[in-house]
């Protein structure tokens, strides 16, 4: 727990937004907060750290994929939360571009974990310095 830090989080989702506000009141958590929208629209140079939980791997298939997030041949079952959003193999691909080129043009010393994450994700200007759960849970700084 860090009374004194701030937390920021992004869903595309409205309800899963509402849950999430609920949650922090109902565990009066007054350090965290929650926003209905897309990580693209995030201007990430107002963080220093930055946590992803790789949501990108919905957009792999129609219905259901198994997705090897370490690159450690444990394949894990995912599926669409819903059929709310769009989901497109280009979106993934897109994300993920995306998400790799914000976390490039960081500066030096930001610290980023990851859940069930790629590496492929993860620019080379990254050390990884830390892993846990299988290396599911890695901890990484930028160069």
């Amino acid at each position: 727990y860090f009374p004194n830090a701030e937390f920021y989080g992004i869903e595309q989702r409205k309800d899963l937004v509402e849950i999430a506000k609920n949650a922090k009141n109902i565990s009066e958590t007054s350090n965290a907060y929650f926003k209905h929208g897309n990580f693209t629209q995030i201007n990430f140079n107002d963080y220093k750290s930055i946590y992803f939980y790789n949501s990108f791997c919905e957009n792999l298939v129609d219905k259901e994929v198994l997705c090897d997030f370490n690159n450690s041949g444990d394949l894990i079952d995912m599926a669409h939360i819903d059929d709310l959003l769009e989901y497109s193999l280009s979106l993934y691909n897109y994300y993920s571009n995306y998400l790799h080129k914000v976390l490039d043009n960081m500066p030096s010393g930001t610290r980023l974990v990851t859940f069930h994450g790629s590496e492929i994700e993860v620019p080379y200007s990254y050390k990884m310095v830390e892993e846990h759960f299988d290396k599911e849970l890695r901890f990484w700084v930028r160069k």
